[in-house]
C-alpha cells in the first residue's frame, strides 16, 4: 500500500483500516514509506513532505528580485521506486511463503 504525496506509511496504515480485512483474507499488507521531496531554488528550498516518483509536477510559486516566478517540478525524478518496490517485495518473499502471482500494489493520492 502506497501513501498520498506528504503522508507517510503509519498514518496510511492506520487510516485505511486494512488489518482486519488482511487478517480475515489471511493477505500480508507492506506500506513502505517513500522519499522526502526538497527543492532548491535559487532563493531556498521547499519541502513538499513524502512523495513517490510517479511523475507528479507541482508548481514552486517564488518571488526572485522582486519579480514572481513559477517552477514546474517533477517529485522525486529520478528516484527508482519501482526497483525499491520490487526489491521490497524480494524481501518479503523471503522472509514469507507467498504466492508471488498473487501480488497487487495499490496507493491512494
Amino acid at each position: 500500500m502506497l501513501h498520498g504525496m506528504g503522508d507517510n506509511m503509519f498514518d496510511f496504515y492506520d487510516a485505511t483500516q486494512v488489518e482486519a480485512v488482511a487478517e480475515e483474507k489471511g493477505w500480508i499488507v507492506v506500506c513502505p514509506q517513500a522519499l522526502d521531496f526538497t527543492r532548491k531554488t535559487p532563493v531556498g528550498s521547499y519541502s513538499f513532505g513524502t512523495g513517490w516518483a510517479a511523475g507528479v509536477k507541482v508548481t514552486v510559486s517564488i518571488e526572485f528580485y522582486g519579480m514572481p516566478f513559477n517552477l514546474d517540478v517533477i517529485v522525486n525524478d529520478g528516484v527508482d521506486d519501482s526497483g525499491f518496490l520490487m526489491s521490497t517485495l524480494d524481501e518479503v518473499a523471503e522472509e514469507y511463503s507467498i504466492n508471488q502471482d498473487s501480488v497487487f500494489f495499490m496507493g491512494f493520492s
